[in-house]
């Protein structure tokens, strides 16, 4: 048998499967920084790869903050903690729920697992981990105004001064 096809279908296998992704969880935070008692919208994103057809998620949220709304009959009953349990018909999707800052300002760490049909390894939550709360962070909104009255007062600025010059 010719054997010299070998060392090119080893290096094959070798370069296709880091291409082929694990399942995982991951956080994103519509903002890293937030204002006191701010509210702002986490997704936990479930992307199954393998066939996954169940799945458990601990999402542990950072000390003094509040939970609520969790999407996909997800509960908050846990003090602390925001659960999911999906157990048959699992398939990749976003989960969400409102997270709301406490008073103190700081920096917070979120934490959290998963589980996965056909493994036994309990994996910790990618993605952001990190939320600042800070008194200095203004809401998106007030940034909006603040640059629209800006561009206002030029505009009369430049408008008087063209005045005066035809004058």
């Amino acid at each position: 048998m010719n054997y010299k096809f070998l060392p090119v279908a080893v290096l094959c296998v070798l370069l296709v499967f880091p291409l082929v992704s694990a399942s995982s969880v991951t956080r994103t935070l519509s903002k890293t920084t937030i204002a006191p008692g701010e509210s702002i919208t986490v997704s936990i994103n479930v992307d199954l790869t393998k066939g996954e057809t169940f799945y458990v998620i601990d999402e542990i949220i950072p000390q003094g903050f509040t939970a609520s709304n969790p999407s996909n009959d997800g509960s908050t009953t846990d003090k602390g903690h925001v659960k999911w349990v999906t157990i048959q018909d699992a398939k990749s999707t976003t989960l969400t729920y409102t997270l709301t800052a406490p008073q103190n300002e700081g920096t917070y760490h979120f934490s959290g697992q998963y589980g996965l049909d056909g493994t036994d390894e309990i994996m910790g939550i990618g993605g952001q981990n990190t939320i600042t709360v800070s008194k200095s962070a203004p809401p998106a909104s007030s940034s909006l105004i603040i640059a629209v009255v800006i561009v206002l007062v030029l505009l009369i600025i430049a408008a008087v001064v063209l005045l005066r010059k035809k004058s």
